[in-house]
């Protein structure tokens, strides 16, 4: 289900995003608007995407959802309708791929989350998913390809 899992450095990314809060029922529901909205916004002001859409979950509740759908640029996006700039911190990250359907993500966070508990790391309270490979790319869910990234605590100085 998951693979490739390491710890590693991540550079700050510059996005542009359309932050949403959801019920998590709904969440299906507001993604593909969201993404239209922004690839409109950047149409508009002749920016291309610099990588592939993302996620950038902010709040995890049981019940809401509050995450950016975002896209990685190389110049900042000037804030129209509900499009903003926004970026992916700098920091230490561990992250790992699934490949599958999105509906088997819960159960790719849930062996991450094992794999997570056996580092000797402190984790940061949000996460984002990459997707690398969906369906924009190819209709077979199986090959499509989640990068799923939880930012840690630094270490300490010595």
């Amino acid at each position: 289900m998951i693979d490739q899992c390491q710890l590693s450095e991540q550079s700050e990314v510059l996005t542009a995003a359309v932050p949403v809060r959801v019920l998590r029922s709904e969440i299906q529901t507001v993604m593909g608007p969201a993404f239209a909205e922004l690839f409109s916004v950047l149409a508009a002001q002749g920016i291309a995407p610099a990588g592939p859409t993302l996620t950038l979950h902010t709040k995890l509740d049981p019940d809401w959802f509050e995450f950016e759908a975002a896209v990685a640029v190389a110049t900042p996006v000037a804030p129209s309708g509900r499009v903003v700039s926004s970026r992916l911190p700098a920091g230490p990250v561990a992250s790992c791929i699934h490949r599958g359907p999105y509906q088997e993500l819960h159960e790719a966070w849930m062996a991450f989350k094992g794999w997570l508990s056996e580092q000797p790391v402190q984790q940061l309270p949000f996460i984002w998913e990459v997707y690398r490979v969906g369906p924009g790319q190819t209709p077979d869910p199986a090959a499509w390809e989640t990068e799923l990234v939880k930012p840690l605590v630094p270490p300490e100085p010595s």
